[in-house]
């Protein structure tokens, strides 16, 4: 069902917030000076403002002070790490926060901007996932000796505790195994994500991340990097069933016979969640554990309705667009959307939509925009630009939601530079 849209901007005679003070300089919010002039309404901008560094406890704001209102019912990790929030190499020690309920997750983006995680409710069913010495977990080996357990306990994992196993699997030719491995029953055939953090013990190598579920093995390439710097390794299995099992280690015979030489390994937080990507690290211990989804509400200065303006965002996913998944990079109100998707962009007046086909590539950062005047609105993906029809007329909010909208769709990705203004050309 197409909803109306509120795309958010400014006019002098709309709202009680006076326009000209989106053009002042040099105020301080939290310490930094705004630089260049704001616009209407800015939230995770470039230049800091509103946030107080990655995975802080102290809530964000918009640039101006602007409430956040942000819900979560369970704790979450957060990442720390520079090179994006949502990295899956470079790692480092510590890099991963526990945040309790209800605090946002502030995160860099692949431009190094501070901006927010905000991800849909999912389950590590994967139990004991800091523990894979554990009874949970098994040895499987053939052809090859069984893995070795150096130390358990031995490593400083990525969240900074030294909860890291340290294993060696054995060098295995073509037909040959020597992993270590963890089921679950999986009741529903859809896709299915495992993932599990390495790091090299001294030297590095490559390894395989395999899932076998109904007697089908898929595997893929672990890297283990080098003493010092984690890497998640993901794999996606399009229809688990049955007794599913997460392998990590040296598997030759079911990655196609693939070679693989001893390596010595810090394993730690394996994970095994329903969908076909995979998003933060949920910790278990001897039970599976659900995060809860998120929602971010930001309070506005004043209601708007105008009938000329622009607004943008920028959002980098862990998906493709492959994957069907509905997102709202910034929802105005209980039941608007000015910029929509599911494989495409979209913007919407209170009658009319414009449509851009795009495509989505798994963690690469795509900013979107669109303005509108009294009778053209257009939206751009960053590769070209869509226009259409524009009713002349965008219903009243003092609301702005972003990245989801209820139950019904979360981007489960970073939003950050997010921009509202009347003047078209503002926000791009």
């Amino acid at each position: 069902m197409i909803r109306a849209a509120l795309l958010l901007a400014v006019t002098a005679t709309a709202v009680s917030y006076p326009v000209n003070r989106v053009r002042e300089t040099g105020a301080r919010v939290r310490g930094r000076e705004s630089g260049p002039p704001l616009a209407f309404f800015e939230a995770f901008n470039s230049r800091g403002m509103g946030t107080s560094g990655p995975c802080s406890t102290t809530a964000p704001t918009g640039a101006r002070g602007e409430t956040l209102t942000f819900t979560r019912a369970s704790s979450a990790t957060c990442t720390k790490t520079a090179s994006g929030g949502l990295a899956t190499t470079g790692i480092a020690d510590g890099d991963l926060v526990v945040l309790s309920s209800n605090v946002a997750r502030v995160e860099y983006d692949s431009a190094g901007t501070l901006g927010l995680l905000v991800e849909a409710a999912r389950t590590n069913s994967c139990t004991q996932s800091e523990a894979i010495n554990s009874a949970a977990w098994n040895n499987g080996f053939s052809g090859a000796a069984a893995p070795t357990l150096n130390g358990a306990n031995a490593g400083v994992s990525p969240d900074g505790a030294t909860t890291a196993e340290d294993y060696t699997f054995p060098a295995t030719s073509a037909a040959q195994l020597s992993f270590r491995y963890s089921a679950v029953v999986v009741t529903t055939a859809i896709p299915w994500t495992g993932s599990v953090y390495v790091e090299g013990v001294s030297t590095g190598g490559t390894t395989d991340l395999c899932i076998d579920s109904a007697t089908v093995k898929t595997c893929t390439p672990c890297v283990v990097p080098v003493v010092g710097s984690w890497s998640r390794c993901v794999l996606t299995v399009t229809a688990a069933v049955g007794n599913t099992l997460l392998y990590i280690g040296n598997q030759s015979a079911y990655n196609g016979g693939t070679a693989r030489n001893s390596v010595r390994a810090y394993v730690w937080g394996a994970q095994l969640e329903a969908g076909a990507y995979a998003t933060s690290y949920i910790p278990t211990t001897t039970i599976a554990v659900a995060r809860a989804a998120e929602r971010a509400i930001f309070t506005l200065p004043a209601a708007v309705s105008t009938t000329t303006g622009s607004h943008a965002a920028s959002l980098i996913v862990p998906w493709a667009s492959a994957n069907a998944v509905l997102f709202y990079p910034i929802t105005y109100g209980a039941n608007a959307s000015p910029i929509y998707g599911l494989n495409d962009v979209r913007t919407y007046d209170s009658t009319t939509q414009v449509i851009r086909a795009t495509t989505w590539t798994a963690l690469t950062q795509k900013r979107m925009w669109s303005s509108y005047t009294g009778s053209t609105q257009s939206i751009n993906d960053g590769t070209g630009t869509t226009t259409g029809a524009f009713d002349g007329a965008m219903p009243v909010t003092t609301s702005l939601e972003m990245c989801s909208q209820g139950a019904v769709g979360w981007c489960d990705g970073i939003i950050s530079r997010v921009c509202a203004d009347s003047d078209p050309a503002r926000c791009r």
